[in-house]
């Protein structure tokens, strides 16, 4: 697949395959998705769909309204099949309440790329209920386990860990600079300067204590 090119902020691979949504998309939700590789689109008041382009090939990752962005969250990452940063390829497969569209769990599949098979054989690596010790995915079970992850460091580099999903080309996630980045992806931010602000303190503080001890 061709990567975005940044001065058009156009993907050529995207566009071949955009034209399959001409008779269902308005003609500003086409020149979005051919700019930066996602789109929502809304079924019903409950359900939208989702189509998303993974970070190497687009070069924007906003939402076309900045409030939408704010309900977002960026917990239970998770790597994808794209191999760019050294993570087995993987894919999530999601639980919902088919009434209320809640979401209520999901499962990581992935395939061990190190072994000496060329074959992808798919196996569930985790359940996010049973990995992270939490009884859905509301936002007060969300809540504690980012307090939880930033107490232990054990279930950080956990954390950590099954992003890449277990990827055996990933260094560890134990030094205050590491450990900073991932808590502060645990929220969201509206730039990254906040982004960046955030980690710049959390780094010092938990340095601060990591000398003290």
């Amino acid at each position: 697949m061709n990567v975005t090119d940044p001065g058009t902020e156009v993907n050529p691979s995207i566009a071949l395959i955009s034209a399959a949504w001409q008779d269902s998309l308005t003609k500003s939700n086409l020149d979005w998705f051919n700019h930066r590789g996602y789109l929502s689109y809304d079924l019903d008041d409950n359900l939208a769909v989702l189509t998303l382009n993974t970070v190497p090939y687009s070069v924007r990752c906003l939402t076309q309204d900045e409030a939408e962005g704010t309900e977002l969250v960026p917990l239970f990452m998770s790597a994808a099949i794209s191999l760019i940063y050294d993570n087995n390829p993987a894919f999530m497969v999601w639980d919902f309440d088919a009434i209320t569209y809640e979401v209520l769990d999901y499962t990581v599949y992935g395939s061990n790329i190190s072994s000496a098979s060329q074959s992808l054989g798919w196996q569930p690596l985790f359940k996010a209920s049973t990995e992270y010790a939490v009884s859905s995915l509301r936002t007060s079970e969300l809540n504690a386990f980012v307090n939880r992850a930033a107490s232990n460091p054990a279930l950080l580099e956990q954390y950590y860990y099954n992003s890449k999903a277990r990827s055996y080309r990933q260094s560890s996630c134990q030094d205050a600079a590491c450990q900073a980045k991932w808590l502060c992806t645990m929220q969201w931010f509206t730039t990254s300067e906040d982004f960046q602000a955030c980690v710049s303190e959390l780094e010092a503080a938990r340095s601060t204590v990591a000398t003290s001890c």
